[in-house]
């Protein structure tokens, strides 16, 4: 997780009602309110009591006309897939945490989660005067404060590692736009990505140069030219793409390099050396998936031998492998694998999930036709009936809809990678896609609860897992093969200890259970 300050603007008054409307709405394009509380007021702490927790902060700031900048305002950002590993309670405790390490533990504040195309976040904003004391408090060297405690979050929580805020690798953590289009398209990672991901070691390096031909050889060892590009420079890849030197650090910028090493000089160009002798990069930039998935590798290997055996003058077919986006989806017609990793692809991308309440949360388009395929061909099996389905859409987070109305649920191993997908037809019959039976895959619906501690009930069947989940409000497994159901109850049993594990078949069933242990 990535926490940073967003800092007022000299221009614009310090309004904290403005800002905390601008919190609770959501404004930004593409935006949506996910959660929103109010911390240290006695006004309340829903959305329904923000104009009244808004005249109880003010009439503490007021007390301070004398100060110009009495808020604080925060974004902590997350990976993609993390928001579902987070209860209410989690994500209290993580501003919380915040709050208490930057000193405004006892200080009022408005908090909120937002979802958008891009990431999940949340938003804090602190009222730096002390409602008791009116003291204005402002952290001294607040970035280390954030730093070090998204650290301790994402161990407490389990959360992806990012590398930090410090000042010596803050220009590392936002790729360009072109980067992201670049990802986001083709599903590989970017050259930028390549160059950020060996910064230290790169910054290290040239930060010994004396001279510009040290400086390009440790770049050409990263496989990285240097060129003047307008009035900066830009740091190239073999393949084309480029980035800003100057967004790998300040110390990259031409004005930086030239102040160190005088004025600018291109690469001396060494005669042609025996293949055997002639220098490779050490650390080469390689196109590679950007989703971490045990499947990937076999499929990768094929997406690069096809590319390798693609005919020159074959314009269409060439266009259709370009990316390894393409490719994959070009293989889903056949290959289920592949398809699954499609679909997983997508959850990543927040393309799946999180669809606004009232509008039908369906499948990608690009997915449609290799989805009609496997409905065609696949193999339908008797289900329970689903004509419920359409007043419980929302129930079992990370289910989508296909263009037909039948209902994909993903299954998922220990590791949370998806494995396989179940298509709910609404006749009462269903399909996998995918292979249900390697490994102990589950789906877990649990829309507000934590796994920590209390009742987990397990079962196999999905409309009896949604009946029970809606009755009870408690987290449900549901396991995709019933013969591996002891084991994933041990498996759930070892990673969350205090669990009490509740085995059924139907609502009913756990009814009966429930009565006899009351």
């Amino acid at each position: 997780m990535i926490a940073r300050k967003i800092p007022k603007k000299k221009n614009i008054p310090d309004n904290y009602k403005t800002l905390a409307d601008y919190i609770a709405a959501a404004k930004e394009p593409g935006e949506k309110l996910d959660r929103f509380w109010i911390a240290n007021c006695n006004a309340g702490e829903k959305l329904e009591d923000l104009d009244l927790a808004v005249m109880e902060i003010n009439a503490i700031r007021r007390m301070k006309p004398a100060i110009d900048d009495k808020s604080y305002h925060m974004i902590v950002s997350f990976r993609p897939g993390e928001k579902e590993r987070l209860s209410d309670q989690d994500l209290k405790d993580v501003a919380e945490s915040y709050a208490r390490a930057l000193g405004f533990g006892e200080h009022q504040y408005v908090a909120a989660t937002h979802i958008n195309t891009d990431n999940f976040h949340m938003h804090i904003a602190f009222n730096k005067v002390h409602p008791q004391t009116l003291k204005v408090h402002t952290p001294f060297n607040d970035y280390k404060i954030r730093d070090r405690m998204s650290r301790e979050l994402e161990k407490k929580y389990g959360l992806f590692v990012d590398n930090g805020m410090s000042p010596e690798n803050r220009n590392s953590q936002k790729l360009s736009s072109e980067a992201r289009t670049f990802e986001s398209h083709t599903w590989q990672e970017s050259f930028q990505t390549h160059v950020l991901s060996h910064r230290d070691e790169i910054l290290k390096k040239t930060a010994e140069a004396k001279n510009w031909q040290d400086l390009h050889q440790v770049l050409t060892d990263y496989d990285i030219t240097l060129k003047k590009r307008g009035n900066g420079f830009v740091l190239l890849g073999p393949d084309g793409q480029g980035m800003k030197a100057s967004a790998l650090d300040r110390s990259m910028s031409k004005a930086a390099l030239e102040k160190k090493l005088g004025a600018f000089k291109p690469p001396v160009k060494e005669q042609k050396a025996a293949p055997e002798k002639q220098a490779r990069p050490k650390r080469r930039y390689k196109s590679r998936p950007t989703l971490r998935h045990p499947s990937v590798p076999p499929l990768w290997r094929k997406y690069l031998g096809t590319r390798k055996l693609t005919p020159t003058r074959s314009t269409l077919l060439r266009r259709t492998l370009s990316n390894w986006k393409l490719f994959l989806i070009s293989e889903a017609w056949q290959d289920p694998l592949a398809m699954v990793m499609v679909m997983a692809h997508q959850e990543l991308l927040h393309v799946l999930f999180d669809s606004p309440k009232g509008r039908t949360p369906n499948v990608p388009k690009a997915v449609a036709p290799a989805l009609k395929a496997w409905r065609e061909t696949a193999s339908w099996a008797k289900s329970r009936s689903l004509t419920w389905l359409a007043d419980t859409r929302f129930t079992g987070r990370g289910c989508r809809v296909d263009d037909q109305g039948n209902l994909a649920v993903p299954f998922r191993d220990a590791n949370g990678h998806m494995q396989a997908i179940r298509l709910y037809a609404p006749d009462g019959k269903s399909t996998d896609i995918g292979d249900t039976h390697k490994g102990i895959l589950t789906h877990l619906i649990n829309r507000k609860e934590s796994l920590t501690s209390g009742h987990v009930i397990f079962c196999s069947d999905y409309a009896e897992a949604v009946k029970i989940h809606d009755a009870t409000r408690q987290p449900v497994v549901m396991v995709a093969n019933p013969a591996k159901m002891n084991a994933a109850v041990d498996l759930f049993k070892r990673h969350h200890p205090k669990i009490k594990p509740i085995i059924v078949q139907s609502a009913r069933q756990y009814s009966i259970h429930k009565i006899q242990n009351l």
